[in-house]
């Protein structure tokens, strides 16, 4: 929202102000472009920055909680995991990301008398 906000005073900023014959300092208040209308302008920008700011780490975050949590569900009776190695794969284009994430994993059951 911050990044859209931002985006949007800079677009509202760039249209300028009307030309209302103000003698003061040659500037009217009133803009050329509301403030609705200059967000909505600076949305695609904004999801773009924000996309390559956050795309990744997000992208990636939730494709290893799927990955653990698929192997916990598969593998009910393993008690432990060790030696994980993964392998990432990332797909960044200009409004997503998508992370694909392939990993084994070493499992022990353990067993009690």
């Amino acid at each position: 929202m911050a990044t859209t906000f931002a985006e949007g005073t800079l677009v509202q900023d760039l249209a300028g102000y009307k030309d209302n014959n103000v003698y003061d300092y040659g500037i009217s208040e009133e803009r050329n472009l509301s403030l609705g209308l200059a967000l909505v302008a600076g949305l695609p920008v904004a999801g773009i920055i924000n996309n390559f700011a956050w795309g990744q780490m997000t992208s990636t975050s939730r494709a290893f909680q799927k990955f653990n949590r698929r192997l916990v569900e598969d593998n009910s009776d393993v008690d432990v995991f060790l030696n994980p190695r993964y392998e990432i794969q990332q797909n960044v284009s200009w409004f997503s990301t998508k992370t694909k994430v392939k990993g084994s994993v070493m499992g022990a059951r353990l067993i009690t008398d």
